[in-house]
């Protein structure tokens, strides 16, 4: 009877985490992105097209490593002209 007790207190407890949880991630303000499409031009690299968009407060490095990823580019040598590229920035706050 005390086993059965425990693991219902440990179920319910359980439960109530994952609501909590839940509601917090879903109460919680989702930074707000600005996407950018871009059609590469000849000779233009990855680094080139994302240091046109980025601000000074953003991470170069960073923003071109997520370009890469989002656009599923493994060999950031091999981009080629006529490309679309998808770079996704943060909204400047106010």
């Amino acid at each position: 009877m005390k086993l059965r007790k425990s693991r219902i207190l440990f179920t319910v407890a359980i439960l109530s985490m994952v609501t909590v949880g839940s509601y917090n991630y879903a109460m919680s303000n989702h930074t707000d992105r600005i996407e950018y499409r871009k059609e590469v031009q000849q000779g233009e690299t990855v680094w080139d097209i994302c240091s046109e968009i980025a601000t000074d407060k953003e991470d170069l490095n960073r923003l071109v490593w997520q370009t890469l990823r989002d656009n599923h580019i493994k060999d950031p040598n091999n981009v080629q002209a006529g490309m679309l590229l998808i770079i996704n920035v943060e909204k400047a706050k106010k």
